[in-house]
C-alpha cells in the first residue's frame, strides 16, 4: 500500500514520500519491510543495502524464523512470525497379528460287548472316515497320514477352502490325531487378501475308558472320552487393520468351533453304530475260525 503527501514549500519545491512493502518468495514467506524515498524526477533508493537483502533471501528458512521469532520478542512490530510448515508423516500400517483357537471335549456312552472297545480303535481307518464322512474329501496317504479337505470357509470377505494333513494312531492305549500341516486354496482372491503367514496346530485323542459300578447301567457300561483343540495364528491383510481386534478374533474363534462342531457331530452320529458293526463282524470271524479249528472224530471201527 502507498501513501503520497504533497506539502508546498515555497513556489515550486515539493516532497514525496511513499511507504510500500514489498514481499519475497524464496522457499517460504519472508516479508520485508523498506521505504523508498524521492525528490524531484520520483528517484527513489533502497533503504536497506542490496547485499543484506540478499542476505535475508538466502537464509535458511528455520533460521529466518528463528531470528523473526527474537526480534519480535524485543517489540518490534513491524516483524512477523514465521512458523515453518511441518511435513506430514503418514505412518505405516503395521500387520496385524491375531490368534484364533477353539476347543471341544465329548463324552459318548455305549454298552461295550465281549470285544474290547480299546481294539477298536486300534482301526485308525475306521475312525477316520467315521469323523469324516464324506469319502470324497478325504484321502489316505501311507504312514498312517491322511488328507482331509474341508468345505469352503468365509472369514470376513475371505473365502478359502482348507485342507489338512493329519497323523492319526494309536498310542498308549488311545487314539491320537494330530496335524501342523494346513493348506488353504484362496481361488479367486486377490493376492492382497491370500494370506500368506500363519501357523496351525490341531491336537485331539480318544480312548475307551469302563464305567464304575455305580453309574453303570444296562444300556450302558463304558464311554468314549475324548478331547480336540484347533488353533490358528496368521498375519491379517492391511485391509482390516481398521477392525477392532476383539471382532476378528470373535470371527475366527467361530469359524474354528464350527469346524470342530462338524467332527464332533459325525463322531456322535456314526462311531457307535460303526462300533457294532465292527464287533459283530468280528466276533463272526472268530466264530468262524473257531469252528475251522475244530477237527470231527472219525469213527473207529472194530
Amino acid at each position: 500500500m502507498a501513501s503520497i503527501c504533497w506539502q508546498s514549500l515555497g513556489s515550486s519545491s515539493m516532497s514525496i514520500e511513499t511507504t510500500r512493502s514489498i514481499c519475497f518468495t524464496a522457499s517460504s514467506l519472508r516479508r520485508v519491510s523498506g521505504q523508498f524515498s524521492g525528490r524531484g524526477r520520483h528517484s527513489s533508493t533502497f533503504s536497506t543495502s542490496h547485499n543484506s537483502m540478499n542476505r535475508l533471501i538466502d537464509r535458511h528458512p528455520l533460521q529466518q524464523a528463528r531470528s523473526s521469532f527474537f526480534q519480535n520478542k524485543v517489540g518490534n512490530p513491524n516483524k512477523t512470525i514465521i512458523i515453518p510448515v511441518r511435513k506430514t508423516t503418514l505412518m505405516p500400517i503395521q500387520v496385524q497379528r491375531v490368534n484364533f483357537k477353539a476347543s471341544r471335549s465329548v463324552t459318548i456312552p455305549f454298552k461295550e460287548g465281549a470285544l474290547s472297545a480299546n481294539e477298536y480303535l486300534k482301526e485308525t481307518e475306521r475312525i477316520v472316515k467315521v469323523t469324516f464322512p464324506d469319502s470324497t474329501r478325504i484321502e489316505y496317504l501311507g504312514d498312517r497320514t491322511w488328507r482331509s479337505r474341508l468345505r469352503p470357509l468365509t472369514f470376513i470377505s475371505i473365502t478359502a477352502t482348507p485342507s489338512v494333513e493329519m497323523r492319526v494312531s494309536f498310542e498308549k492305549g488311545a487314539l491320537r490325531l494330530y496335524s501342523d500341516t494346513l493348506f488353504l486354496d484362496f481361488t479367486g482372491v486377490p493376492d492382497d487378501f491370500a494370506v500368506a503367514d500363519f501357523s496351525f496346530v490341531l491336537d485331539g485323542g480318544m480312548r475307551a475308558v469302563p464305567r464304575s459300578p455305580e453309574i453303570t447301567t444296562i444300556r450302558h457300561n463304558c464311554d468314549f472320552t475324548g478331547s480336540v483343540s484347533l488353533g490358528l495364528s496368521t498375519d491379517l491383510p492391511a485391509a482390516f487393520a481398521f477392525i477392532p481386534e476383539i471382532l476378528l478374533v470373535r470371527a475366527g474363534d467361530e469359524i474354528l468351533d464350527r469346524i470342530i462342531g462338524a467332527m464332533e457331530g459325525a463322531l456322535l452320529q456314526g462311531i457307535i453304530r460303526d462300533y457294532n458293526i465292527w464287533s459283530r463282524m468280528k466276533s463272526r470271524t472268530k466264530i468262524a475260525k473257531s469252528k475251522q479249528a475244530v477237527v470231527p472224530l472219525k469213527p473207529s471201527t472194530s
